[in-house]
C-alpha cells in the first residue's frame, strides 16, 4: 500500500470516528425515533393534506419527547439524515450542523449540513403542529398557556376541549 493511500485511509478513519460515529451512537431504537421512522416519509414530504396522521401519532404517543419533536419541527429545527433517515434537531452554522438526539437531548456532534435535509413545514402545517402542542402547553408555564390559547384560536379542534377541561 502506498504512503499516500495509507494516509488517505488513515484520514478517512479519523473522520468517521470523529464525525460519523456520534450519529451512529444515536438511539435509533428509542420509541420516539421509531415513531418518527414509522411516519418518516410523510414527515419528510409533508403537505397539509397528508401530515395529520404523523402529527396525531406524535401528540397521542404519550412520549415525553413528543413535545420537543413538535416544537423543534414547528420552529424548523428538525433535520433528517439523508443516508440513515434518522431524525435529529439541530442548529446550522455556516456549512455545519450541530445535531442533537430527540430521545435524550444529547449532543451527537457537528456534521456537514448538506448531509441532512432540513424540514421546513409551511404555515398551515405549523398551525396543525401548534394545535397538537396545545395539550402539552396548557399544563406548562404562563407563556406556554398563552401559546396554547393562540393555537386554539388559530386552529380550533374538538380535541382541545379535553385539554381545556383538565
Amino acid at each position: 500500500m502506498s504512503v499516500l493511500r495509507r494516509y488517505y485511509v488513515g484520514i478517512t478513519s479519523v473522520f468517521l470516528a470523529v464525525f460519523a460515529l456520534p450519529l451512529w451512537a444515536q438511539n435509533a431504537d428509542a420509541p420516539i425515533q421509531q415513531l418518527l421512522q414509522e411516519h418518516g416519509e410523510i414527515i419528510a414530504k409533508s403537505s397539509r393534506k397528508t401530515i395529520a396522521p404523523a402529527i396525531d401519532a406524535l401528540a397521542a404517543s404519550g412520549l415525553d419527547e413528543a413535545q420537543v419533536v413538535l416544537e423543534r419541527w414547528q420552529s424548523k429545527e428538525m433535520w433528517r439524515d439523508k443516508d440513515t433517515g434518522l431524525f435529529v434537531y439541530g442548529e446550522k452554522s455556516g456549512k455545519e450542523l450541530a445535531a442533537f438526539d430527540f430521545a435524550d437531548g444529547s449532543e451527537l456532534g457537528t456534521f456537514v449540513a448538506r448531509d441532512f435535509k432540513q424540514l421546513k413545514p409551511n404555515s398551515g402545517i405549523r398551525g396543525m403542529i401548534g394545535a397538537a402542542l396545545v395539550q402539552f402547553q396548557l399544563s406548562g408555564s404562563f407563556t406556554e398557556k398563552m401559546q396554547a390559547l393562540d393555537a386554539i384560536e388559530r386552529d380550533p379542534e374538538a380535541s382541545h376541549l379535553v385539554a381545556l377541561s383538565k
